[in-house]
C-alpha cells in the first residue's frame, strides 16, 4: 500500500484498572491477537451498533399500518 493510500491514524490513551487490562489481554490472547486489535474492534462494533440503534426506527405491525395509511391518505 502506498503511503497516499494509507489510512489516516489517530491515537487513543485512555488510563484503565489493571484487572481491566488484564482481562481484555487474556481475552485478546485467545484469538490470537493484540490489545490494540482487539480494542479497536470491539469499540468499532459498539460504537456501529450505538449508532444503528439511536437512528433506526423500529415501529409494531400496528404503527407501520398507520404510518403506510397516513403516507398515502390524499
Amino acid at each position: 500500500m502506498s503511503q497516499n493510500s494509507e489510512l489516516s491514524m489517530s491515537r487513543i490513551d485512555a488510563r484503565i484498572p489493571l484487572t481491566v487490562r488484564e482481562t481484555i489481554g487474556r481475552a485478546a490472547a485467545l484469538q490470537g491477537r493484540t490489545r490494540t486489535d482487539f480494542l479497536i474492534e470491539a469499540a468499532l462494533e459498539k460504537a456501529e451498533r450505538v449508532i444503528a440503534e439511536q437512528t433506526l426506527i423500529r415501529l409494531t405491525l400496528r404503527d407501520q399500518e398507520l404510518l403506510a395509511k397516513a403516507l398515502t391518505a390524499d
